[in-house]
């Protein structure tokens, strides 16, 4: 990017990663300046859980769409239901399942983080 002259601070962020910020970075006329940064991972933790017919007590296979988290969806294990899921710590998600049987309907959950 090209950018006037002048003292900067630079900030980084990355889902799954700590912030960085560098004050004073100096932009220089006719001069490319590199930054070279590294974050460090932040706190996360796996979440578990299982998506079933409380009525019929089995598991579902079902697609997990998560508001909040920039990866795919995640699916269950189609004979127990069960899923799992490493997410960063300090953000609210949003569950959405949706069985991937015919005769059920999507459900949105919201775990405490």
């Amino acid at each position: 990017m090209t950018l006037p002259v002048g003292t900067y601070t630079v900030e980084f962020s990355a889902y799954g990663y700590m912030p960085a910020s560098f004050p004073g970075i100096a932009i220089a006329e006719n001069v490319t300046t590199t930054l070279n940064v590294a974050l460090d991972l932040a706190p996360s933790y796996t979440v578990y859980g299982k998506v079933f017919d409380p009525a019929a007590g089995w598991g579902l296979y079902a697609k997990i769409t998560i508001d909040g988290y920039p990866g795919e969806p995640i699916w269950t294990d189609p004979a127990t239901g069960n899923y799992s899921i490493s997410l960063v710590a300090g953000q609210n998600y949003t569950f959405n399942a949706a069985a991937f049987s015919a005769g059920y309907l999507q459900s949105h959950s919201t775990p405490a983080c």
